[in-house]
């Protein structure tokens, strides 16, 4: 299942005051020569064949439909653990592999990132249609896109949201036409999982209000039927998370679809925080130098 991280990318003072019209550009001029460039991906070894480090960097730049929107396609090695044996190791160390067998070199599987860059809000939709990675890897990207573009990315934060605000958001969704058609508890010796029209099964909201206990459940999906595709995700009851399930999008591709689905969802977040999320991650006052007056 396809995850998705929001990222704000800078306080809103620097943001406007920094970003200029010409963002879109330089993030595509990172196509031309980009061998050179640090957030690129370079699959050069060095002449003894033995990597220089983890392989990562970005390989695509792209635009879709929607204004002053980049998506930027980035990927990286897994690391190899140490641990695993093939089939062969065994046998070796345990003397039995047939003389000319040869020990495969293990290869590394690799991981894909797609991130959709909102330029005119100064937001970065990270989405992992495979294995989620751990926010410090996006953030060294991003870091290296400042140094070739200087458009203020390095001090990014991601945004989290709390079970406190899941109430509200159920509130917020269903007055979008969202409905609850998830919901799994973990109580102990048991799991449950409950799928479905649950919003209109009297049945099943009277059991789940009688269990009384709000952080039991672990996940919460919504649904929206549209003329094009259902649109649903689901939210994780923690104490702390960043992390939005995206199921059935794996057809969508990466283009204004799958940002409709996006915007929607940060939609209700906003709504139910009561501001933006740029304000959100970056709540402090800062003065820029353009605001000093001579």
């Amino acid at each position: 299942m396809s995850r998705l991280r929001i990222i704000s990318l800078a306080h809103r003072a620097t943001w406007s005051d920094v970003v200029s019209q010409d963002a879109i550009e330089k993030m595509c001029s990172l196509k031309e020569g980009s061998s050179s460039c640090c957030c690129w991906l370079n699959l050069n070894e060095n002449p003894d064949g033995k990597r220089r480090r983890r392989r990562s960097g970005i390989y695509k730049i792209s635009k879709v439909k929607r204004e002053n929107y980049i998506v930027a396609h980035f990927i990286i090695d897994n690391e190899i653990s140490e641990d695993y044996k093939c089939l062969e190791k065994i046998l070796q160390e345990d003397g039995c592999l047939p003389d000319g067998i040869d020990v495969p070199t293990a290869i590394p599987k690799a991981t894909k990132i797609i991130l959709i860059f909102n330029l005119r809000k100064g937001l970065c939709y990270s989405f992992y249609p495979g294995a989620l990675l751990n926010f410090e890897i996006i953030q060294q990207c991003l870091s290296d896109l400042e140094k070739e573009t200087r458009i203020p990315l390095k001090a990014a934060r991601l945004f989290y949201y709390n079970r406190d605000i899941l109430e509200k958001i159920t509130i917020v969704a269903k007055s979008l036409g969202y409905k609850p058609y998830l919901s799994k508890g973990d109580f102990d010796t048991v799991k449950i999982t409950a799928e479905g029209d649950l919003d209109s099964n009297y049945d099943w909201k009277a059991y789940e209000e009688s269990l009384n206990d709000n952080e039991k459940w672990t996940v919460i999906g919504y649904r929206r039927s549209t003329n094009h595709f259902d649109d649903l995700f689901r939210l994780y009851n923690r104490k702390k998370s960043s992390d939005i399930a995206l199921p059935e999008t794996e057809e969508l591709g990466y283009d204004d679809d799958l940002v409709d689905r996006i915007l929607n969802i940060q939609l209700i977040f906003e709504k139910a925080l009561g501001k933006e999320i740029c304000d959100y991650c970056f709540p402090e006052p800062i003065t820029t130098l353009s605001q000093f007056s001579i």
